[in-house]
């Protein structure tokens, strides 16, 4: 059975020989990587997403659809127009770990951020926003996982496992800025333990109330700034 792995490295591999890459060649994997997490997608869209600059960005998928069936046939299946990834992936398989709430599952899973390693502008602009879309996506489900499961293990008197999920929700690599609210319930976790990394995330929780009080009262002052305007320009249409 092939694995695509997009946690980290991006390559794909047999589940049975993990360590020995079966391909490697970045441009077919990540159309492959769209496929994987999209579902099945036209021909024609994915030489629009991939190849747009190419003078047949239909020829380009077909090459790389044979580049990839070199591997093995049952790595890409046709259904008419549509094109289906026939491969597990890494990236599937963390959410649905997630999902069901197997955070260690999910943790194994997750061995870098989605596409960490691979240049995800060599597809254009449109495929490099929903490739940074996707990783902070998982990033996000991930985290919120793992600090709800801090939570639970704080209520349930585990204190090591509370520990251990809390530390790495904090030191996740790939997810975006964490909101004031994720902070403050990571901070209540750690305090309660007196985890080493305490002071961090309570100094990064001070920044960040720090910054929406800014942007809040940054906010009000523009909301003042226009209400004046307004009642100026009427005062000046009254006087006329």
């Amino acid at each position: 059975m092939k694995l695509l792995h997009t946690l980290g490295h991006l390559q794909l591999v047999a589940t049975e020989t993990p360590t020995q890459p079966l391909f490697t060649g970045p441009k077919p994997l990540l159309l492959l990587t769209y496929l994987a997490l999209e579902g099945p997608t036209t021909r024609r869209h994915l030489a629009e997403l991939f190849f747009a600059q190419h003078p047949d960005p239909l020829d380009n998928v077909s090459a790389t659809v044979r580049r990839l069936r070199q591997v093995d046939e049952s790595v890409l299946i046709s259904d008419g127009p549509e094109l289906i990834c026939g491969v597990r992936c890494d990236y599937t398989e963390t959410l649905h770990a997630i999902g069901i709430g197997s955070v260690d599952i999910a943790l194994d899973l997750y061995r870098g951020s989605f596409l960490r390693r691979a240049d995800v502008s060599v597809s254009g602009a449109e495929f490099e926003s929903w490739a940074y879309q996707k990783r902070s996506e998982l990033a996000e489900a991930l985290r919120t996982c793992l600090i709800e499961n801090a939570e639970l293990s704080c209520v349930r008197r585990r204190p090591r496992d509370a520990g251990r999920f809390a530390e790495q929700a904090w030191l996740l690599p790939g997810a975006d800025e964490p909101t004031l609210e994720l902070l403050a319930r990571l901070h209540g976790v750690m305090l309660a333990l007196q985890h080493p990394r305490e002071a961090e995330v309570r100094r990064e929780a001070r920044r960040s109330a720090l910054r929406s009080a800014a942007g809040s009262l940054l906010n009000q002052l523009q909301k003042t700034n226009m209400m004046a305007m307004y009642s100026r320009l009427c005062s000046n249409w009254s006087a006329r």
